[in-house]
């Protein structure tokens, strides 16, 4: 017996299963996808990004045709808030150079890739979460055999469709074929993306989100099929970030459930991370040469300087901080942590980069840009929205998300917000579908010993 509708909870919306309607939110997700991983921009010929990865965004505008009203009835007056304070941050900062149309510029590019993160968060919470681990299961196979084809011959015919796809692009392609071979011992595939680190970022968000969908979570079949996904991702397209990826993973499992756990979690996390930073300088060197990374400026800009970078315009702007996406008026304070840890003497050609490319680590990008003040207010109202939308512990995928961003993102853009989408979903996803209704049960509300409408729970979830 087909399942047509769920409405399991009050005010949780109506969930239509059919295959049609399915087909198509699946296809506009597959579109996501796509321009997660490619992310390709409509830029100027300066390079300035107008539209950052435009078929995730597109897609997410289609898909806000499904769940715009739910979603607005559920946490539109917060997510208004939110576009005020985004769009006016910039201007109120009072740091030097905030105030332009530029920065107003990044500041609704923010506020589109928050709105396509939540969108897609809703949309999800409509589908059965068994289809959802399938698509991203089948995406990530994809990813894989085109990275393993690109891997054993077909290269130059990768490079020419690469080269096409960012003909017009002003942000380059990678090229550090030499770099990979002393870190990796080969070229590393990029399965049609610009530079490789972005198809780690692909198929680590794939293998994430299926072990969380994975209605047998927990159970040794799970984890076996996880090590098994990322040795695989590993063999074929081995990056650093994949230990950053475990690691948020580790933190969504162990997640503290009450608040005193969480608290006494939080002092132990704080006190660690205290001494890590004190210890930092005088441990970096050693690091750096054991793993072969202090040849790497690309390492440097998005681990080793961005907590002093970060500091200190925290130091000179607590409030709120530089303004969203004022790039331009830190550029000062990152030229100076590069200046005095030795890093453009150690990399004499990252001279001259913009500030993007010196350092790319979202997680101090967003103090930098709000300060204290304007980046506590920003996840405070987050936190508000995903519980609105029926978000289990909001706190915990923001923090996973955080612990990603710090291996290499921007922020501003949707590749950054998509991966807390990505923890967002196991946890906001309640839906049933044939695979979890027992045959021959009824369809429809359950009822608790109170008689009070309950929700089905998924198993696993």
């Amino acid at each position: 017996m087909a399942l047509t509708q769920s409405s399991t909870r009050r005010g949780a919306p109506a969930v239509d299963t059919g295959r049609r309607g399915h087909r198509t939110v699946y296809a506009l997700i597959v579109v996501a996808l796509i321009g997660m991983h490619l992310r390709l921009s409509v830029e100027t010929s300066t390079g300035a990004q107008v539209v950052p990865m435009y078929p995730l965004l597109l897609s997410a505008a289609l898909l806000s045709f499904r769940v715009g009203n739910e979603l607005a009835r559920r946490a539109g007056q917060l997510i208004v808030v939110l576009a005020v304070f985004l769009l006016i941050e910039p201007f109120v900062s009072f740091a030097p150079e905030s105030a332009s149309v530029v920065n107003l510029l990044s500041a609704l590019q923010l506020l589109a890739s928050v709105l396509s993160a939540l969108i897609i968060i809703a949309v999800c919470r409509t589908l059965p979460r068994d289809g959802l681990r399938k698509l991203f299961f089948g995406f990530w196979v994809a990813l894989m055999v085109l990275a393993l084809l690109e891997s054993v011959g077909l290269r130059d015919v990768f490079t020419s469709i690469r080269d096409a796809l960012y003909f017009t692009s002003q942000r380059g392609i990678y090229s550090e074929a030499a770099r990979d071979i002393v870190l990796y011992g080969k070229i590393r595939p990029t399965a049609l993306a610009s530079e490789p680190s972005y198809l780690a970022d692909s198929y680590m968000s794939m293998i994430v989100a299926v072990f969380l969908l994975d209605p047998r979570r927990g159970q040794w079949s799970s984890w076996v099929r996880l090590g098994l996904m990322v040795a695989i991702g590993f063999a074929i397209a081995p990056s650093l970030k994949i230990v950053f990826y475990l690691l948020a993973l580790g933190i969504w499992i162990l997640w503290p459930r009450t608040p005193k756990r969480l608290a006494l979690a939080g002092v132990a996390l704080s006190t660690v991370f205290f001494v890590m930073f004190v210890t930092f300088e005088f441990s970096l060197g050693s690091v750096l040469t054991r793993f072969g990374l202090g040849e790497t400026g690309s390492f440097f800009g998005r681990i080793a300087v961005a907590p002093q970078i970060g500091l200190e315009a925290v130091t000179n702007h607590p409030v709120l901080g530089y303004g969203v996406g004022n790039t331009d008026g830190l550029l000062p304070v990152i030229d100076e942590a590069w200046q005095s840890s030795g890093a453009y003497a150690r990399f004499p050609w990252y001279q001259g980069l913009g500030p993007s490319e010196l350092m790319s680590n979202g997680f101090w990008w967003q103090w930098a840009f709000l300060g204290v003040l304007g980046g506590a207010l920003l996840w405070i109202l987050l936190v508000k929205i995903l519980a609105a939308m029926g978000v289990e512990h909001p706190l915990r995928s923001i923090v996973c998300a955080w612990v990603v961003w710090y291996s290499g993102f921007a922020f501003v853009d949707p590749a950054s917000w998509f991966v807390l989408a990505l923890f967002v979903v196991p946890v906001v996803t309640k839906t049933l579908d044939a695979s979890t209704v027992p045959s021959g049960a009824p369809t429809g509300t359950v009822r608790g010993r109170t008689g009070r409408t309950v929700e089905p729970r998924v198993v696993g979830s």
